[in-house]
């Protein structure tokens, strides 16, 4: 399973794909500038996150109603799966964290894992290298 293409699987290519780029960067700026609303829906293993944000304070709300990753162990477990896919050891050594899977790059192609770590824990651009430090620590 591809954790960060699976948002994107019918995103193909061109103009929507650029689009797609704006929105990545809008959830990072929403996020560092706390221009967020989060609410969560359902109950139980099914729960959502459903996310209104604003690239800035008079922009246009936009939003996103995404799956929700409830716990810090499970985000590091995606992140896990992810650098053992698309990296060798010998890089995963030689590289530092942040550059092994930065937030702008979750934020484009996993807007679950995004908001989950925004929910969780707070802004993603602060958290995302921490928890890519602890998945590559225990890969």
């Amino acid at each position: 399973m591809s954790y960060l293409g699976a948002d994107n699987r019918a995103i193909g290519v061109g103009g929507v794909a650029s689009f797609n780029q704006f929105a990545g960067a809008a959830r990072v700026e929403a996020a560092a500038k706390e221009l967020v609303a989060v609410t969560v829906k359902g109950k139980g293993a099914r729960k959502k996150l459903v996310v209104g944000y604003r690239r800035t304070a008079k922009a246009k709300e936009e939003s996103d109603e995404c799956e929700l990753y409830a716990t810090r162990e499970e985000i590091v477990q995606i992140f896990m799966a992810i650098l053992s896919k698309r990296t060798t050891s010998k890089r995963r050594k030689a590289a530092t964290p942040g550059r092994l899977l930065e937030a702008g790059e979750v934020a484009l192609r996993s807007p679950a894992l995004f908001w989950s770590v925004y929910h969780l824990l707070g802004n993603p651009a602060e958290h995302v290298s921490q928890l890519v430090e602890e998945a590559a620590a225990n890969i």
